[in-house]
């Protein structure tokens, strides 16, 4: 086993999983929060801990939006309608922000008139201050046919997006289909998609959906997949693969998977997940991107990219319960457990 950045040694042979029946009602751990925590410690206090659920507009939730109607092509293209909107035109950026604080505002003030007022100030302050358009005028504005739209669309959840965009998705989709490393292993096999499961890792419960699974019979293996859109399918490694963190969703991903595979087909050996990666420009042609048994166990470990260390899933777990504890969320467990005080390191001259 390998030893992580702390010192500590992990034997996953200990540390079983343990298949629990799902409910809507439970809080669990996922990929999407371990993440979400290495990369913003207030975001995950915002969004998991005070359950502020509104919709960040930035970069990264948008490639994130257009990868699940990429999936939802491939595995469920009927679904699509519950869960996207087409609009052919959207609001100003300041008024889309304006459209989520007031759902947000919604679960907090009984008359709507106060959710308003709220959202007003909330805006003000996400703006620096000051915004150019008093009250009254901007509730004007907000009462006019395109941002009623987007607002009832976000009251519905749905995911706003355009016909291009949607286009787009379409024929990469419709594209994967017809790839070769994509191909199940045997025509005998039996194909999963969206699988949710439920799992234990120690005394932790944690869920996931599982985009894709493949049970070839004749192998009497299972072939664990997840889709992913890149517009650096070359780089995917480095621009994905570590920059997102899927490194953790690989691995808790097979680890619930073989607990299922115990209860349902004993015997069946799980592979390690594989990334089918697609072009989101749709110019180069999708990519396999295959993990191995390092990878699987580093995953949990933590380890080293060159200089850069990447914890592991024990270790992050470790850090969202401490910081639970201590309600610390705008600085590390190590940088508080130091006072806020960081000594600078010596440098090679070299």
């Amino acid at each position: 086993r390998r030893n992580n950045k702390m010192g500590r040694l992990t034997k996953l042979d200990i540390i079983r999983p343990t298949l629990i029946n799902y409910r809507k009602e439970d809080d669990y751990f996922s990929y999407s929060k371990l993440s979400t925590f290495l990369k913003d410690k207030v975001k995950y206090y915002k969004k998991f801990v005070l359950k502020d659920n509104s919709i960040d507009d930035d970069d990264e939730t948008k490639e994130l939006q257009f990868g699940t109607m990429v999936d939802l092509f491939i595995t469920n293209e009927e679904d699509f309608d519950n869960k996207f909107a087409i609009l052919k035109e959207l609001p100003s950026p300041q008024m889309r922000k304006f459209c989520n604080l007031v759902y947000k505002n919604m679960k907090n003030y009984k008359e709507f008139s106060e959710v308003l007022k709220q959202s007003y100030e909330d805006l003000k302050d996400w703006n620096g201050g000051k915004l150019k358009s008093g009250f009254k005028n901007f509730i004007e504005n907000f009462d006019t046919d395109v941002p009623q739209e987007y607002f009832k669309n976000i009251l519905d959840e749905k995911i706003i997006t355009d016909e291009v965009s949607r286009s787009k998705a379409y024929n990469i989709a419709k594209k994967v289909k017809s790839i070769k490393q994509f191909a199940p292993k045997s025509e005998s096999s039996e194909i999963y998609r969206k699988f949710q499961i439920v799992f234990k890792l120690g005394e932790d419960k944690f869920g996931a959906e599982i985009d894709e699974f493949e049970v070839c019979h004749e192998e009497k293996k299972i072939y664990l997949y997840d889709y992913k859109t890149s517009s650096f399918l070359d780089n995917f490694i480095f621009m994905g693969f570590l920059k997102f963190n899927y490194y953790l969703q690989s691995s808790l991903y097979k680890f619930g998977l073989i607990e299922w595979a115990k209860n349902n087909l004993p015997g069946y050996t799980v592979e390690n997940m594989a990334f089918k990666v697609m072009d989101s420009n749709n110019y180069m042609e999708p990519l396999l991107f295959k993990t191995n048994d390092w990878h699987y166990e580093s995953g949990f470990t933590g380890f080293f990219v060159g200089k850069k260390y990447y914890k592991g899933i024990i270790e992050i777990i470790e850090e969202i319960k401490e910081s639970q504890k201590e309600n610390i969320w705008r600085m590390s467990i190590e940088n508080y457990k130091n006072k806020g005080i960081v000594n600078i390191p010596n440098f090679s001259k070299e």
